[in-house]
């Protein structure tokens, strides 16, 4: 007897604005992530596909905005959206760049280690992914009281089990760290309206946690001295929160790329900007710079091909093709 059917995933319809203001309505599988959703995107708006296309959660009632990791599932993250939130198609060249460039993040007064690991910065992207070792991020910050308008700065440590401030100084005894914010529930942000909170600077970024009805002083809003600085504080939280998970994402694309054909594959690949206008009646080539004569010899070899193209096809085939 046939097998009983598997009950297939249900769908469900998502609305995603690209930056022009234009949106899409896209129905989708209630379990397709950010990076499938991404995929058809790019599909139906016929782009590019450089993976680098990115979900953004934005957020316009509360200033804040995300990029969705890859392997986050959209219909679990649009239920934890209120209604005037929407997604954002956008592209996003930096988001793995700790990957690429890892001894470009965190100085070295940012990070220290429970087990002093071996070697130097190098070694930083495998200690992060080990779940054995205990990275810990810390720093001065810029942190909004809660119920308040006014800022403090404090000095701030981020470790696995969440993102801690000191009451004493720099000290990081247990008697004195008190938590800001844990990483299991929450998700980081970039603070796009700052005036809003009367923030210090431009530099802010905002834990809140994931669900819809989120009250102004469940927001841990932080500002960073500067932009760099803002960014290692946002990778530490991606990488402590999601581990060896973020480095799969990072290398998908990767490992799909060296699994296609070479017959599928251009051998290389340029833009049409690149081209130049050539001449290979001598017996050397010989770049045309004159735009009229360009002109004249691209129409020249269009009519060429079409003749050969005609003859071929009488000596091959009575229908045309």
């Amino acid at each position: 007897p046939p097998p009983p059917p598997n009950q297939p995933p249900a769908k469900q319809d998502v609305k995603v604005f690209s930056e022009d203001g234009t949106s899409k309505v896209v129905e989708i599988l209630t379990d397709m992530t950010a990076r499938d959703l991404c995929q058809l995107l790019v599909y139906k708006s016929h782009c590019v596909d450089d993976n680098s296309w990115t979900l953004v959660e934005h957020h316009p009632q509360l200033g804040l905005e995300r990029c969705l990791e890859d392997h986050e599932i959209v219909v679990q993250v649009e239920s934890t959206m209120p209604s005037e939130s929407k997604f954002l198609f956008r592209k996003n060249y930096a988001k793995y760049e700790f990957f690429k460039n890892p001894v470009n993040f965190f100085p070295d007064q940012m990070v220290t280690w429970c087990q002093q690991p071996n070697g130097n910065q190098a070694q930083l992207l495998q200690n992060f992914l080990n779940t054995s070792s205990c990275p810990e991020i810390q720093g001065f910050l810029q942190v909004k009281e809660v119920g308040r308008k006014s800022w403090k700065k404090l000095y701030v440590c981020l470790r696995r089990s969440g993102l801690y401030y000191s009451t004493k100084g720099t000290s990081k005894e247990p008697r004195h760290l008190q938590l800001l914010a844990d990483l299991e529930e929450s998700s980081i942000f970039y603070l796009i309206s700052g005036k809003k909170y009367n923030a210090p600077n431009d530099h802010g970024m905002c834990i809140k946690p994931n669900k819809a009805k989120v009250e102004t002083k469940e927001l841990r809003l932080l500002c960073a001295e500067d932009d760099q600085i803002r960014t290692c504080w946002m990778t530490a939280f991606r990488l402590l929160k999601y581990g060896m998970l973020l480095y799969q994402n990072y290398r998908i694309p990767q490992q799909r790329k060296a699994l296609l054909s070479p017959f599928n594959t251009p051998v290389r690949s340029v833009s049409e900007n690149s081209l130049v206008a050539m001449d290979f009646s001598g017996q050397t080539g010989r770049v045309i710079d004159n735009p009229a004569e360009a002109q004249s010899a691209a129409l020249e070899e269009g009519h060429a091909w079409r003749k050969r193209s005609t003859r071929m096809n009488i000596l091959s085939s009575q229908s045309p093709l």
